[in-house]
């Protein structure tokens, strides 16, 4: 009965509803086992860490928290005089943020 409520509502046939319904119940499906599989690499990457300097690496990556103003600077992504160089994701140039330039839009400890 819910079925043929939706449907009537809808206006469509019941059949193709449902086929609605099971192709994106199958598209949900796909896309929790991806993010699931993505969770589990990342935990591992974060477990993988012996050193502060590696977890400073991924909590800037996948968290926008940034690495220390030293080790940006050991890592070239930063200038002497904490200045972030940051790079244009589409076009490859380096370019500087004009809205915070020490620090980015992000936090940093």
């Amino acid at each position: 009965p819910f079925l043929d409520y939706l449907a009537t509502e809808r206006s469509l046939d019941k059949t193709v509803l449902a086929n609605k319904i099971i192709t994106k119940a199958e598209l949900w499906s796909d896309n929790l086992s991806t993010s699931l599989v993505k969770y589990q690499k990342l935990i591992k990457q974060f477990k993988a860490c012996t050193t502060v300097w590696d977890l400073n690496i991924l909590y800037e990556k996948y968290f926008g928290i940034m690495v220390p103003a030293s080790q940006a600077v050991t890592l070239g992504v930063s200038d002497a005089d904490g200045l972030r160089i940051l790079v244009h994701p589409d076009t490859g140039v380096e370019m500087m943020d004009i809205n915070n330039p020490r620090f980015g839009n992000k936090l940093n400890f």
